[in-house]
């Protein structure tokens, strides 16, 4: 295996696991703001958010190419991406609603 093999496979997994709690947050959040009634939206969204990030967790922990100690390097790197892009997110929305 290649080295650009296996940086690919690493941001591949990082992606993966960042990637899948924030589309099930944002898509979850936006169906069941019509469907379900305002006091269950917030846990329920965050329990699916949940789930997707344990699912690709497991998912990513089955079907990887890199030796397995690099698994906990890679889920650190996916929450801290995740966390980068919810404030790059909030701090851009923020400022388009403060852009009168």
């Amino acid at each position: 295996m290649t080295r650009a093999q296996k940086i690919w496979d690493f941001v591949f997994g990082v992606a993966l696991i960042a990637g899948a709690p924030i589309i099930t947050f944002f898509v979850a959040a936006f169906a069941l703001h019509f469907a379900a009634s305002a006091r269950f939206i917030p846990p329920m969204v965050l329990m699916l958010a949940t789930v997707a990030f344990v699912g690709a967790c497991i998912w990513r922990k089955k079907h990887r190419v890199l030796p397995s100690s690099v698994f906990a390097a890679e889920v650190v790197a996916a929450i801290f991406a995740s966390l980068l892009f919810m404030l790059i997110f909030v701090a851009a929305g923020y400022a388009a609603y403060r852009a009168d």
